[in-house]
């Protein structure tokens, strides 16, 4: 967006910005702020920790991370997002079919307590909004990104 040209792929990034802000319930200016350390997993709403499929959470937390990419040509096309989106409810749906029927088909657990993200790993905001921060702020690039092990085990 630097050239200040509104493009479909600049739609692409606004609409992932949006995707963290639902999975977050917090607003766009809240991910500039410092988050040095701060897992994904630790800021999302509380009203969806333990609802969503581990599955499914992968899946929508990599539709909204590819969507704000750096570039647009790094970026998935809004129909992409669409099918992207829909499989990601499928695999939601299943979940709790599997879930209402005592048995487990993905990394959801056959009991239910609530869906627990332990193991599973997310990348910091830093690393998803880096070079945002960078464009922003002028931040130095980090070589490589960094995934870590979520520690919070949310079974409800």
């Amino acid at each position: 967006m630097k050239s200040g040209v509104v493009t479909k792929k600049s739609d692409v990034f606004a609409f992932g910005v949006v995707l963290f802000e639902v999975l977050c319930s917090r607003s766009a200016a809240e991910f500039n702020k410092p988050m040095d350390g701060t897992l994904l997993c630790d800021i999302i709403d509380p009203y969806f920790k333990g609802k969503i499929a581990p599955d499914c959470l992968i899946k929508f937390v990599d539709i909204a991370e590819r969507c704000v990419r750096r570039t647009g040509a790094e970026r998935p096309t809004m129909s992409e997002v669409e099918v992207e989106l829909e499989e990601a409810l499928e695999l939601q749906e299943k979940a709790d079919a599997s879930r209402d029927l005592g048995t487990s088909t993905s990394l959801a657990p056959a009991h239910y307590d609530g869906y627990t993200y332990e193991g599973m790993t997310f990348r910091t905001i830093k690393d998803i909004f880096f070079w945002f921060a960078e464009d922003m702020y002028s931040f130095k690039i980090f070589s490589k990104s960094h995934r870590v092990p979520c520690h919070n085990n949310w079974l409800m």
